[in-house]
């Protein structure tokens, strides 16, 4: 008989997804059975945090959660991301999922749009580590032996020291002020390799470190990125 009550969590590679996973598997309740990845059809990567597909599936592999990957297109404007979003949606809703996690901690448009998003689709979002307080959040995350490396930050926030440095108590302590400890204000972004959510640590290699220009306008940011992908066999 078909379960029309599964869950789904949007893995973004970073510390929040794997922290949300890890709640959601103690309580119990709506224990996800699939990751869901969006990446960009060309570069195939992780948006932001510039991941790998490669990486991301060595990830998948050590959580022992079966793992999609949804490809957005190239530059799409708002009109082709939602059609896309809009077909993938349909197809889970189809195979049963009826509840879709996100590991978002206070960025209350973030939430509206998700709800926006998701509404109709008979698809409910989910906030396992909604309205955690970020100081809280990011001591028990090391507390609790999750590991996550820094992969890209917003260098008009934070000094491009800050990349490729491992998430401990250290880093907090040195985090400039006004950086929220847990980035979510895009501050940073981070590539989480360990932690109670992970049978395996996910083995990977630094590459060269990059400037690049996010966004356009009045959004464009000067973002600093570190190159990494699974490491040689």
């Amino acid at each position: 008989m078909k379960n029309n009550d599964r869950t789904f969590l949007s893995w973004s590679s970073g510390k929040d997804s794997a922290f949300a996973l890890d709640m959601l598997n103690k309580n119990g309740i709506r224990i996800p059975d699939l990751l869901l990845t969006a990446v960009d059809e060309k570069s195939l990567r992780v948006p932001i945090h510039q991941i790998p597909v490669d990486l991301i599936k060595e990830q998948f592999r050590a959580t022992g959660v079966k793992g999609e990957i949804l490809e957005l297109p190239a530059n799409a404007t708002n009109r082709e991301y939602e059609h896309t979003w809009s077909e993938k949606l349909t197809q889970l809703r189809g195979d049963g999922y009826r509840f879709a996690a996100f590991g978002d901690i206070f960025l209350e448009d973030i939430k509206v749009y998700r709800e926006k998003q998701y509404s109709g689709t008979a698809i409910r979002p989910i906030f396992p580590i909604w309205g955690m307080d970020s100081h809280e959040y990011m001591h028990n995350f090391i507390d609790l032996g999750f590991r996550a490396v820094v992969v890209s930050l917003d260098l008009s926030k934070m000094d491009a020291s800050f990349l490729g440095r491992e998430i401990d108590h250290a880093f907090l302590n040195d985090l400039p002020p006004g950086v929220d400890p847990a980035g979510e204000n895009g501050e940073f972004h981070t590539f989480c390799f360990d932690g109670p959510c992970f049978k395996k640590p996910v083995l990977f290699e630094k590459g060269d470190k990059s400037t690049v220009v996010e966004g356009s306008g009045p959004y464009a940011m000067e973002m600093a990125q570190l190159e990494i992908g699974p490491l040689a066999k």
